[in-house]
C-alpha cells in the first residue's frame, strides 16, 4: 500500500500564526506558496518559483513571455531555439551575477565595453591627440601620434604626392595652381578673382573687382566762414571713378559725381558748423564697383567772431608784414566797403616788384606781372575796382616769378607816412611755396601783442602795426 506524505497546510493569514520547526514545510492553499521554517524563531523562508528564476517582467529583453525568447534574443542557440534542457543550472552561468535567469541576462544587457578590454588593442601609453594605429610587431592597435611625413596619413601639404611646395616656397597670399598634374603656390592675381577658366558655352567668365581706386589729391579750403566753408579737390586718378564722398568726421554729408574729363578741380559746400572749431574732412573715392578709397583728409578750424580793423585814416601806419620768406603765392580774406585811392592791397616788394592796390582814381592797379588773381577761387574777370570791394572775399595772387622776402599786407612796401592805409577788416592771410603753405595768420580769434601766430604749424609769425579788434558781422 501506497505511503502518503502529509505537510501542514492552510490559509496563509494563519500560517502567520503558526511556528514552523526548522525544516518544517507549510502550503498556503489559498496562494500556493510553500514556506519552510528556519533555525530563527518566527522566520519562514519562502520558497517559489520566481525565487528562483526571477519574475518575468524584470527582463530588459524586448522578449518577456518566456526564458526561451528572452535568451534567443541574445544570443542563437545552436538550431536558433532554446529549450528548458539545453537552459542547464544557473550555477552554471559564466557571469557574475548566478542567482537567477534574470540577473545575469541583465548583466548581460547592462553590460559596458570599451577599448581596454578588446583583445587586439593595447591602450598603454594614451595621450590627447593621438590616434590608432596598428602595430605589426605587437599585433595591436596602439595610441600613436598623428603622422607628418609623407603618405598615407599627411597633416601638411608637403606631405601629400600631388602638392609641390619645395619648387617655390609659398608667401603670404600665395594660392594653389594646378598645373601639369601638381598643385603649386603661385601669386594671387592682384585687383580680381579669376571665378574658373572652364571653356564652356554657357558660360561667361567673370572678373570680380575687389581694388579700391586712388585717392584724391590737392585738398585745399576757401570761402571760409563762422558756420560753413568750401572744400576742393583734385580728382583722382584712376579711370573708373563712379564719385567722391564727402566725411565730416565720421558723418558722410554727401557725394559729388565724378566727370569724364576730370580737368577742373571739385568742390562741395560745407554747412551748419560751430565758429572756433576744428574739424577733420575726408574725400573717399568710389568706383563703379563700389570700392571705395582709404580717403584723403584734411583739418581745419572755422573763424571765430572777431576781425582786425584798419581804420584808413590812424596817424600810425597800419599794415602787415610776414618775416622773409621764400614764397610764391600770397592771399588775404578782408572787407572793404569801397575802392580807396593810392592804397595797397598786397604789395611783394622789395622780393619782386609786384603789387595789387589802387591808383590814384580808385582804379585797381596791378604794377608788375602775375600769373593768376583769383577772387574766391575763380579767376577775376577783370580788374575793375567793384570786383574787389564791397563783400567779405578772398583774394589770392600769384606772380609770375616768386623770390624771398618779406610781404606787406594792408599797405605799401613803400609808405612811411601813412598815406597808404587803407580802411577794411582783415580776417585771414596764407603765404604758399611750390602748393605748401608755409604761412598762416587767423584774425577772427584775438590774440595779444603784435606779434602774429603762424597757425600753419611752421613758426613763421608776423608783425601787426596799428589796428584794433572788433566783433565780426560779416562771417
Amino acid at each position: 500500500m501506497a505511503q502518503t506524505i502529509q505537510i501542514r497546510r492552510g490559509l496563509k493569514t494563519n500560517l502567520a500564526k503558526a511556528t514552523l520547526a526548522p525544516g518544517e514545510p507549510a502550503y498556503c492553499t489559498d496562494t500556493n506558496e510553500l514556506y519552510i521554517g528556519t533555525t530563527q524563531a518566527g522566520v519562514t523562508f519562502k520558497l517559489t518559483v520566481q525565487d528562483l528564476l526571477g519574475t518575468m517582467t524584470g527582463l530588459k529583453t524586448t522578449a518577456k513571455d518566456t526564458f526561451v525568447n528572452a535568451i534567443n534574443e541574445l544570443k542563437t542557440i545552436s538550431d536558433g531555439k532554446a529549450s528548458a534542457s539545453e537552459l542547464g543550472s544557473v550555477v552554471s552561468l559564466q557571469t557574475v551575477s548566478k542567482t537567477s535567469l534574470v540577473s545575469a541576462i541583465n548583466e548581460l544587457v547592462n553590460k559596458t565595453y570599451s577599448l581596454s578590454t578588446l583583445t587586439d588593442v593595447d591602450t598603454t601609453g594614451k595621450t590627447n591627440g593621438y590616434v590608432l594605429q596598428y602595430d605589426a610587431t605587437s599585433g595591436k592597435f596602439k595610441p600613436a601620434p598623428l603622422p607628418t611625413g609623407t603618405g598615407s596619413g599627411a597633416t601638411n601639404l608637403d606631405g601629400l604626392s600631388d602638392v609641390d611646395v619645395t619648387t617655390k616656397t609659398p608667401v603670404e597670399g600665395d594660392v594653389l595652381e594646378f598645373s601639369g598634374g601638381i598643385w603649386k603656390p603661385v601669386a594671387s592675381s592682384a585687383g580680381f578673382i579669376l571665378e574658373d577658366w572652364i571653356e564652356e558655352t554657357t558660360e561667361l567668365v567673370s572678373y570680380i573687382d575687389i581694388t579700391p581706386p586712388k585717392d584724391v589729391t590737392s585738398l585745399s579750403i576757401s570761402n571760409m566762414r563762422q558756420t560753413s566753408f568750401t572744400i576742393w579737390w583734385t580728382e583722382s586718378i584712376s579711370p573708373d571713378t563712379q564719385d567722391y564722398v564727402v566725411f565730416i568726421g565720421n558723418t558722410q554729408l554727401g557725394i559729388v559725381p565724378a566727370t569724364q574729363q576730370k580737368v577742373n578741380p571739385l568742390s562741395f559746400k560745407i554747412i551748419g558748423l560751430t565758429s572756433a572749431t576744428n574739424y577733420t574732412v575726408t574725400i573717399k573715392t568710389r568706383d563703379a564697383s563700389l570700392n571705395v578709397s582709404s580717403g584723403a583728409s584734411i583739418n581745419i578750424r572755422t573763424y571765430g567772431t572777431s576781425a582786425l580793423n584798419f581804420s584808413g585814416t590812424s596817424a600810425t601806419w597800419e599794415h602787415i608784414v610776414t618775416p622773409s620768406l621764400t614764397w610764391d603765392t600770397a592771399e588775404m580774406t578782408y572787407y572793404m566797403a569801397a575802392a580807396q585811392p593810392s592804397k595797397g592791397v598786397i604789395d611783394f616788394r622789395p622780393g619782386t616788384q609786384n603789387v595789387l592796390g589802387f591808383d590814384s582814381f580808385s582804379n585797381l592797379s596791378v604794377y608788375g606781372n602775375f600769373n593768376h588773381i583769383w577772387i574766391d577761387g575763380v579767376q577775376a574777370p577783370s580788374y575793375a575796382p567793384q570786383y574787389f570791394v564791397g563783400k567779405l572775399m578772398t583774394v589770392n595772387a600769384q606772380p609770375v616769378t616768386g623770390s624771398t622776402g618779406v610781404i606787406t599786407f594792408g599797405a605799401d612796401y613803400i609808405s612811411a607816412f601813412g598815406n597808404s592805409n587803407i580802411a577794411a577788416e582783415i580776417y585771414e592771410i596764407k603765404v604758399w611755396n611750390q602748393g605748401n603753405l608755409i604761412a598762416r595768420y587767423n584774425f577772427t580769434e584775438q590774440f595779444a601783442g603784435t606779434s602774429i601766430p603762424d597757425t600753419s604749424g611752421n613758426n613763421h609769425n608776423g608783425t601787426l602795426t596799428g589796428g584794433s579788434w572788433i566783433t565780426s558781422t560779416r562771417s
